[in-house]
């Protein structure tokens, strides 16, 4: 039976910091492909899941479990941080996604796409909704996460996320239909 991340966190914070291999093995691709898609280079993208998880280490001390926030979260949102800062030391904005053809990474969620010009259309279309919109309805699709978790993530409320990815989908729905949002989402699992 698989330990529970809380369980986890509960015996590294014991001292049992080994543990903390299961937790990054279970998260390091999720992490990375949550990275690469916010910054469109490979190298950087390394080197950021490396950050993430070198602070999620460092504070893992503080993690309290009794606030019913999630490990998954906290490092999300620690994944988040880090590259919102990357952005701003290097004085650059988030990219357009015009990297996508050009990348040699495989990233699973371009894997049996088969008119990647229409995934790019999409995925610009998303830029042009605003980072935050675009990241909500990311997170909900792409990860499956919560509105609870994506808020704790982004720092706004449940009830703002879940109108925010509806709004989104609409918005998504009219311009490409259900068709493209269906190959949308097969294509991210």
């Amino acid at each position: 039976m698989p330990v529970s991340d809380n369980d986890l966190v509960k015996s590294i914070q014991q001292g049992k910091t080994d543990n903390f291999v299961q937790l990054y093995e279970k998260y390091v691709k999720k992490i990375f492909d949550f990275i690469f898609f916010k910054v469109g280079n490979k190298q950087d993208a390394e080197d950021l899941t490396s950050d993430t998880f070198l602070k999620a280490f460092d504070k893992i001390k503080t993690f309290d479990n009794k606030k019913n926030i999630q490990f998954s979260s906290r490092l999300y949102s620690i994944a988040r941080n880090t590259t919102i800062d990357f952005f701003r030391q290097n004085h650059t904005d988030y990219p357009e996604y015009t990297w996508l053809e050009e990348q040699s990474v495989e990233i699973d969620m371009l894997q049996g796409i088969q008119d990647r010009d229409k995934l790019n259309q999409i995925l610009q279309f998303l830029d042009t909704l605003g980072n935050e919109k675009k990241e909500i309805f990311l997170l909900r699709v792409w990860n499956e996460m919560s509105y609870d978790e994506i808020a704790h993530i982004i720092g706004k409320t449940p009830n703002t996320c879940k109108v925010t990815f509806h709004r989104t989908l609409q918005t998504v729905l009219q311009k490409y239909g259900y068709v493209w949002l269906f190959i949308l989402l097969l294509s991210i699992k």
